[in-house]
């Protein structure tokens, strides 16, 4: 074999091993931990764990976002640029709050490794309560029904520390809902069920309401049932939902919603509307007509607004449109985004 063939086979074998994505001086990321499992917890309460990160490749490790699934888990990384062979921590407070049984999270790390620029940490717990509520999250959504309908939605509860659950009412608006608690339901003494109808009487607008009830319980003396969801009248907001999506700090938003009437023959004017979110103002374009319209505009939140360190960048609004309908005087819509740097 010849200087020729040999230095040819040597290039050609070079060309191979970069071609196949061996590459030199890149970051690679390694991490201390998997995935969190808590085993059983009581609700309510706080853990704090770490995750380390290192660097074990030649160039700076750069991560570019943390990330979690719920506001329950907070993260906080010390550095964002490691160096060869250094190392960060990201601190990791979960919150069980007022979860039950098998609750499953997640936390996203994002770098500059290109053979492994994300990963998924599972977080899970077993979350244990005197008191098991279905639906879980306490809450009974009706979505959108029409004024003169009288939907029902109901909760089941049942007693984990105590052989008979005893439910009483301690506080329901008489004037929107029609409730009936039964407890022993189906024979079980542990077992109770709360049903809620939406009068057909009740005013069209958007329904943010509590009903609560008494126990017999020591550890929960009382329990918060949430009722949310719009009564639909003879006028609608469209988008119902002004969703930004991402924002970054002083990036300007904008966005009309437009108020219409679903029946003919209905005349309404806008009198006033506001929004609840500093940076955000609300103002109305045409007050009346067959297009009323109310615009958006202004800049998020900063950075440390408590609204976005609370839940993790993720920030909820309502822009309130008042009309001089007597059957509908309110219209709310619910405004998001999600604050990024």
């Amino acid at each position: 074999m010849n200087l020729r063939s040999i230095l040819v086979g040597i290039l050609s074998a070079t060309l191979l091993l970069v071609g196949g994505g061996v590459a030199l001086g890149d970051p690679i990321i390694d991490i201390s931990v998997e995935s969190f499992d808590f085993g059983t917890i009581p609700q309510h309460t706080v853990l704090e764990r770490e995750i380390v990160i290192r660097n074990a490749g030649d160039e700076e490790l750069l991560i570019t976002e943390i990330y979690t699934s719920c506001p329950c888990t907070v993260l906080k990384l010390q550095e964002e640029v490691i160096a060869p062979g250094g190392r960060t921590i990201v601190e990791v407070t979960f919150f069980s709050r007022d979860f039950q049984g098998e609750t499953s999270k997640v936390i996203e790390i994002n770098s500059n490794d290109p053979g492994r620029d994300f990963i998924e940490i599972p977080v899970r717990a077993y979350i244990s309560t005197p008191l098991m509520i279905y639906p879980d999250n306490r809450s009974l959504d009706f979505g959108e029904c029409r004024q003169g309908e009288s939907p029902n939605l109901s909760a089941d509860f049942q007693a984990t520390a105590v052989p008979e659950l005893l439910l009483e009412l301690e506080l329901v608006n008489t004037d929107l809902f029609d409730v009936d608690l039964r407890n022993g339901v189906e024979g079980d003494p542990a077992v109770a069920r709360l049903s809620v109808s939406i009068r057909a009487e009740a005013v069209a607008g958007p329904l943010r309401e509590v009903i609560r009830l008494k126990t017999n319980l020591e550890d929960m003396p009382t329990v918060d049932l949430e009722i949310c969801g719009v009564v639909q009248g003879d006028l609608e907001a469209v988008p119902a939902i002004a969703n930004f999506r991402f924002a970054r700090v002083g990036q300007e938003l904008r966005r009309e919603i437009n108020v219409i009437s679903s029946r003919a023959g209905v005349e309404f004017s806008i009198v006033g509307a506001e929004i609840d979110l500093p940076g955000l103002q609300a103002e109305i374009i045409e007050a009346s007509g067959d297009q009323a319209r109310v615009l958006i505009a202004g800049v998020p939140v900063s950075a440390d607004d408590p609204r976005a360190l609370e839940n993790q960048g993720r920030v909820k609004g309502v822009l309130s449109i008042h009309t001089d309908l007597a059957a509908q005087p309110l219209i709310q819509v619910d405004v998001l985004y999600i604050l990024r740097k």
